[in-house]
C-alpha cells in the first residue's frame, strides 16, 4: 500500500500466495485476479527436496476485456559434468 505525501490519496493492493510443504510457491493471485500456478518435478534431490520448477501457468484475469490466452512456460533441466581442476 502507499499514501501520497501531503494528500489523502491512498492505494492498497493485495497478493495472495500459497506454498507447498517444501516451501515452494505453488500459487499466486495478484490484485487484478491474474493467477499464476507453479508445479515442480518430483523429488530428485538426494535429501528429498522438491525444488526444480516444472512449469508456470498464468491464467488471465476474469476482469479483463476480451479473451487473453492462458500462458504456460515449461522448464527442463540437464545435468552437466563437474569442471575438472
Amino acid at each position: 500500500s502507499w499514501t501520497k505525501r501531503n494528500s489523502n490519496d491512498y492505494r492498497a493492493e493485495e497478493v495472495s500466495s500459497a506454498y507447498d510443504i517444501h516451501g515452494n510457491l505453488v500459487e499466486e493471485v495478484q490484485n487484478n485476479l491474474i493467477r499464476t500456478v507453479y508445479t515442480y518435478y518430483p523429488k530428485q534431490h538426494p535429501d528429498g527436496f522438491v525444488r526444480e520448477l516444472k512449469d508456470t501457468t498464468v491464467y488471465p484475469s476474469p476482469l479483463g476485456e476480451g479473451e487473453a490466452p492462458i500462458l504456460r512456460t515449461r522448464l527442463t533441466y540437464t545435468a552437466l559434468p563437474a569442471l575438472s581442476g
